[in-house]
């Protein structure tokens, strides 16, 4: 097999909405943990020994869309993100530019926060790359999550909440992504509101984020919690912020004990 064995100059990507995220990945990509995971995978063209960013550019990250082998590499990536963590951030981390770009869009429409438009998209990307039907659909994989998630978060999940909350869609989608089945990502809530508890975050906070993640709109989650609408955004905000620390605290652990 022919082995693209040189480093890949990484695309330069930066966005304050992003930021912890973008920190994150450069904690993962200094640990020796995480380049001996990375051995582990069978990538196309991959070389081992290959860091986080090398491997980002060569899934097709600000490459050309028409990039078949770039495709396929970040379709392998997707074949182990369903159980593997580090892969799922590999992949969530592909797709952050474009999930910047539909938070930008969908909060100069509708005139809503872009941190709160992003970090819904990021709470569901995690759902939708853990289930994404990589064997039905192996083939323009960025486009196909990208799309997914944005139907999650500014589409289907939206038809269940009240009219003060994002209209449901800014144009006509021609399909309907798959469905997937809800138990086991409601199961990776149930295990994250878990490690929040033991991290020490706030009781109330939980029973905010739990409702939260049941659909509750932003009237209905002002009413549960005595708060005004836009007190109501500015926790989400928060609160996600911490969910998100604990989540990427809970992928670090994960991956140093697998290596050890």
């Amino acid at each position: 097999m022919n082995y693209i064995d040189f480093p890949v100059a990484p695309s330069t990507f930066w966005s304050p909405l992003a930021a912890p995220l973008l920190n994150e990945w450069n904690r993962l990509n200094r640990r020796s943990a995480t380049h001996r995971r990375i051995a582990e995978w069978a990538i196309p063209g991959c070389a081992p020994a290959i860091d986080l960013d090398s491997l980002l550019s060569l899934v097709g990250l600000f490459g050309d869309p028409r990039d078949d082998e770039a495709d396929a590499r970040l379709a392998a990536v997707m074949q182990l993100a369903a159980t593997d963590d580090l892969a799922a951030r590999l992949a969530l981390h592909r797709v952050l530019p474009s999930l910047v770009a539909v938070a930008t869009r969908r909060a100069r429409k509708y005139a809503t926060s872009r941190q709160v438009a992003f970090d819904d998209l990021v709470a569901h990307a995690w759902i939708v790359i853990r289930t994404y039907p990589i064997e039905r659909r192996p083939r323009r994989v960025a486009a196909g999550l990208v799309r997914d998630i944005e139907y999650r978060t500014f589409v289907r999940d939206h038809r269940l909440r009240s009219a003060d909350e994002l209209p449901m869609s800014d144009g006509p989608i021609a399909t309907e992504p798959d469905r997937t089945v809800e138990s086991e990502p409601m199961m990776l809530v149930i295990e994250l509101l878990r490690d929040a508890r033991s991290a020490g975050v706030d009781a109330e906070d939980l029973r905010f984020a739990a409702e939260w993640a049941t659909g509750s709109s932003t009237v209905e989650l002002a009413k549960s919690f005595d708060l005004c609408e836009r007190s109501v955004r500015n926790r989400r905000i928060r609160v996600a912020a911490g969910l998100r620390t604990v989540a990427l605290d809970h992928t670090e652990r994960r991956i140093a004990a697998h290596a050890a």
